[in-house]
């Protein structure tokens, strides 16, 4: 679990027993939390592609290597 799932759980379990006008805080917060949170999945997804590109061109580079 990452740290913001950890944070999320936490006030989950923290606001269970809240009144119902409390969850309107939490609903605010998660509406805040979001865009960074898909900032960082969107840097993770663009490092992940970097990646699987580097590999894919080792991987043809050792293929042609081999054939030689």
């Amino acid at each position: 679990m990452n740290a913001m799932e950890r944070i999320l759980a936490a006030m989950a379990e923290g606001r269970r027993n809240d009144p119902p006008h409390e969850e309107l805080s939490l609903l605010d917060a998660l509406r805040c939390m979001l865009p960074a949170a898909e900032a960082d999945a969107a840097e993770s997804q663009g490092q992940l592609d970097f990646l699987r590109a580097e590999i894919a061109k080792l991987e043809a580079a050792k293929e042609e290597s081999e054939m030689t």
